[in-house]
């Protein structure tokens, strides 16, 4: 029975992790209104925007180890990934 207790409890865990990574991805999440760059659209903006979370997604790994902690570094370094794309395509931050 205790295995059983450890492996319910692991597996909300990992549950628990992937709803926080949203999560800090939804309250991290940049808005097209936040970046400027000359002569660009506001659809263009967006375009960008969606691209670059895309490739930061790709490439922010699943950490192991304390769900919390990881979670949170994931998120950081999602958010990173992210804003490094929209500067190297010439954007700054508002």
């Amino acid at each position: 029975m205790p295995d059983r207790l450890a492996t319910d409890w692991e597996g909300e865990m990992k549950w628990s992790v992937v709803l926080l990574s949203l999560l800090l991805g939804a309250c991290a999440g940049s808005k097209a209104n936040e970046w400027q760059k000359q002569n660009s659209t506001m659809a263009q903006i967006e375009q960008d925007l969606i691209e670059c979370k895309y490739e930061a997604d790709k490439y922010t790994p699943q950490s192991r180890g304390d769900p919390l902690a990881t979670g949170i570094n994931d998120g950081l370094r999602n958010v990173s990934l992210r804003d490094q794309c929209m500067t190297v395509r010439g954007y700054q931050k508002r």
